[in-house]
């Protein structure tokens, strides 16, 4: 196999991930609206906030990322969506277009070596995580993209500058994503011993420096070191366990980087970032994974285990090496199989949902979990059920779709419209006859049976996955 020059490794890699960008297109998740609609609020004036005559509350992961949104103007939370998510896919492919720079680099050393630098890109590329991920409008490729300049010029023989600007991409990275911290660390740490005197401390203080910023922001503001989230979406060991195993299975990539026996002969930063990879699937177990689908928290890290696995298979025996990666190839077909190939549609029904949802919500008080595309169906305010963008629910027992709310709390919120995310079965007549699918919305209704809620419409979305009732309820003036 001839391998490519490695000065056409940009166009290698761009069209890698424009690819598998085009393949995977199509994936949608709440929390992208939440971010949307903070980004609306900031671009209509009204401040950083969900609710526009709402408090300023710190709704967001990534501290920072609803500004850079607003920077489009759009006044709509969709308006807002639709720039990140063009946002997302121009970051990812320009990403890509550096690891494919760094990835043939590594397949320099004949056929064996090419062989190793393709393989590894093409399970990423075309996974159903890194390029499914890219196109949700969430902050996840951007931070793929700052992991990507921290690999710097991928060997130790890398200038001072480039280094510097790998410790400060990698610091960005984790002070938007926490969890990336343990990783991040491993690789600052690798920078700093390579370092001698007082050179040692700048890989580790410009690597930190974002997440203490960060930090000192949130208390100054919000009160709380932790992002809301935390508090409102509480996780435990046993479900970071599954999130962290299954992460490091069905990515595929990190799979091909589990060779003991070859980790020795790795050059010494390729060891350094083996420990990273580790560091970090420690860290999710510890932090509990993350209830959205296809491991958005294993994404970042990819472009290193890419590098890693690509000079693995230099070292390996080849059957050795071809069998790390049919089982890697068998694990994404198996993620593909469960629900890959269906996320591509979840972004045509959401639009159509909040299409139809519109004339229902728009300029109500709406009480809802899924606070992110009611939102934009153009609502006077949305009481968050889940606490995500609420403070006073999101400090109460249980996790987002369980929370124990007051039964009060919706008239006191002079809440006028419930939505209820329904299980399948028979189509509800009337509101008595809903079968709420979470525990909140249950708990809400056996509560409130006192109150004379209307059943005003049933709406299943396009692919028939998932129902949603909206009901109303005739506040006194």
């Amino acid at each position: 196999m001839q391998v490519p020059k490695p000065q056409l490794g940009w166009l290698y890699g761009a069209a890698l991930g424009a690819l598998g960008l085009l393949v995977c297109w199509g994936f949608a998740v709440d929390d992208a609206l939440i971010s949307a609609r903070v980004a609306a609020n900031l671009a209509s004036g009204v401040g950083y906030r969900f609710n526009p005559h709402g408090d300023v509350v710190d709704a967001v992961t990534p501290l920072g990322y609803a500004h850079l949104l607003s920077v489009c103007g759009a006044k709509t939370p969709l308006g807002a969506l639709a720039f990140a998510r063009g946002l997302g896919a121009a970051v990812y492919v320009l990403a890509w277009a550096r690891l494919g720079q760094l990835v043939l680099r590594k397949g320099t050393r004949g056929a064996a070596g090419g062989m190793g630098a393709l393989l590894p890109s093409l399970l990423v590329a075309f996974a159903p995580v890194s390029a499914t991920w890219a196109s949700t409008g969430m902050e996840t490729p951007l931070v793929f993209g700052l992991m990507v300049l921290g690999l710097g010029g991928g060997d130790a023989s890398e200038s001072r500058r480039t280094s510097l600007l790998a410790c400060l991409a990698l610091g960005v990275a984790a002070g938007w994503r926490p969890e990336l911290l343990a990783c991040v660390g491993v690789m600052l740490l690798e920078r700093a011993s390579r370092a001698r005197g007082v050179s040692r401390l700048w890989p580790l203080l410009l690597g930190l420096a974002p997440t203490l910023i960060v930090v000192a922001v949130r208390v100054a503001y919000f009160g709380r070191p932790m992002p809301l989230s935390v508090l409102a979406k509480p996780s435990d060991l046993e479900h970071g366990l599954r999130y962290a195993v299954g992460g490091w299975i069905l990515t595929g990539l990190p799979l091909c980087v589990f060779a003991p026996r070859v980790w020795p002969k790795l050059s010494p930063r390729l060891r350094w970032w083996t420990a990273a990879l580790f560091a970090h699937a420690t860290a999710l177990l510890l932090a509990g994974g993350d209830w959205m689908a296809l491991f958005r928290l294993y994404v970042p890290v990819l472009p290193v285990g890419l590098l890693v696995a690509a000079e693995i298979w230099e070292h390996s025996a080849r059957w050795a090496a071809g069998l790390r990666y049919v089982l890697a190839l068998s694990a994404l077909s198996a993620l593909w199989w469960q629900g890959g190939w269906k996320a591509r549609h979840v972004m045509h029904d959401r639009l159509a949902l909040i299409e139809a949802a519109r004339p229902l919500l728009r300029g109500h008080r709406v009480a809802s979990v899924d606070v992110g595309w009611v939102g934009a169906t153009e609502p006077e305010s949305v009481i968050d059920l889940a606490g995500v963008t609420d403070p006073s629910i999101a400090v109460l027992p249980g996790g987002h779709t369980s929370k124990r709310i007051d039964p009060q709390l919706l008239e006191r919120r002079r809440v006028d419209r419930l939505v209820v995310l329904c299980t399948s079965g028979p189509h509800p007549e009337q509101a008595s006859e809903i079968k709420p699918a979470r525990y909140v919305e249950a708990r809400i209704m056996n509560q409130n049976r006192e109150l004379a809620w209307k059943l005003e419409a049933v709406l299943e979305v396009p692919s028939g996955a998932i129902r949603y009732c909206i009901l109303s309820l005739d506040l006194p003036p």
